[in-house]
């Protein structure tokens, strides 16, 4: 599984070396509607959170985009007119240490806004301790700050978000 979310190819053109494809396809499918993958990779955050001398839930969070070339098929991903990208984007939710808290995948043409609609909702209810998210100003708009009050997430818009590299 890991080899797939590495490289992204389809499940038949898995190496043999992995196992047969549909093996490894119905074990992902059981694990992923156990609900598995969730409770590990909760259990993992709690875990480097404790370690790092931190609680284990985040009360910040922090969230940006990133779009990507993608080999799907044309229903399954739109055209950035302003990067020039056709693929996907992915919204990610991380805490002040770079662990992931959420992520979500959609076409690329979908608005920083709307996506965010869809992600406040569920990384509040994932992790209640959450009290402020940081995002660039693609997530500014009315009806993301009132889901953000409805969810009890102060939203704060800052110029960027991305990693300050000191000036040697």
């Amino acid at each position: 599984m890991m080899y797939l979310i590495r490289s992204g190819c389809q499940w038949r053109l898995l190496p043999p070396c992995h196992h047969h494809w549909k093996s490894v396809y119905n074990k992902w499918r059981y694990w992923n509607a156990t609900g598995l993958f969730d409770k590990t990779h909760s259990a993992l955050l709690r875990h480097a959170r404790t370690r790092a001398g931190r609680n284990e839930s985040p009360t910040v969070g922090f969230i940006d985009s990133a779009s990507r070339r993608s080999g799907l098929s044309d229903s399954a991903k739109g055209v950035d007119g302003f990067k020039k990208i056709k693929g996907i984007k992915r919204h990610i939710v991380v805490d002040s240490q770079g662990n992931i808290l959420y992520v979500l995948t959609t076409c690329v043409n979908v608005n920083d806004g709307k996506a965010c609609l869809e992600v406040i909702p569920r990384v509040s209810r994932k992790y209640p301790g959450l009290k402020k998210i940081r995002a660039d100003k693609g997530y500014r708009g009315q009806d993301v700050a009132d889901m953000a009050e409805e969810n009890g997430l102060a939203l704060v818009f800052t110029k960027s978000i991305g990693c300050r590299v000191p000036s040697e």
